[in-house]
Order: structure tokens, then C-alpha cells, then sequence
């Protein structure tokens, strides 16, 4: 858990160019990072809606309709039980 300002202070101490430099990549791989845990957090709630769903007995096209996916994803989805998020999630968190 590096700080921007401590990765800015030890690289700054090179030079200034090191420590704009460093401010940089450190602010961008931090947006980066927020990115993802907000799609990681979007997939999570379609995630928990399927299987709230699902113990309602309801067809996978009438739990799609509720998350927004298609039936077959759906189906996917729980058949992979508790590997089901990990599906969704897929390499869509770092697409976006």
C-alpha cells in the first residue's frame, strides 16, 4: 500500500523529472485500481441478485430480465455456483 507522496519523495529525490514521473504512474495505477473495484462491485451486485432470485425458483429468463444479462449468462452463472461472481467478473474487470 504505497502512497503517492512516498513514491513521489524517495523517486523526487533523483530528480524533479523522477518525481513528476513517479506522481504520475502512482495517480494513474490508483484511478486504475478504483476502476476495477467499481466493475468488480457492479458484477458483484448482478452476482447476489441471480442467486437471491434463483432461491425464488424463477426461470433463468425472468432473473436475467432482473440483471440485466442474458439467460444463457444466467445459466452460467449458476451452474458455476460459487465460482459464479469469478464468471462474471471474467476479464471484464480490466476491459472497461
Amino acid at each position: 500500500d504505497l502512497q503517492p507522496e512516498y513514491v513521489a519523495e524517495t523517486i523526487g529525490t533523483v530528480s524533479l523529472k523522477g518525481k513528476e514521473l513517479a506522481m504520475t504512474t502512482a495517480e494513474r495505477l490508483m484511478n486504475e485500481g478504483e476502476e476495477v473495484g467499481v466493475i468488480k462491485g457492479m458484477y458483484n451486485e448482478k452476482y447476489q441478485t441471480i442467486m437471491r432470485l434463483s432461491k425464488l425458483n424463477l426461470k433463468p429468463e425472468d432473473i436475467a430480465e432482473g440483471a440485466g444479462l442474458t439467460p444463457e449468462k444466467v445459466k452460467e452463472v449458476l451452474a458455476a455456483g460459487d465460482k459464479g461472481l469469478d464468471l462474471l467478473i471474467g476479464d471484464n474487470a480490466t476491459k472497461q
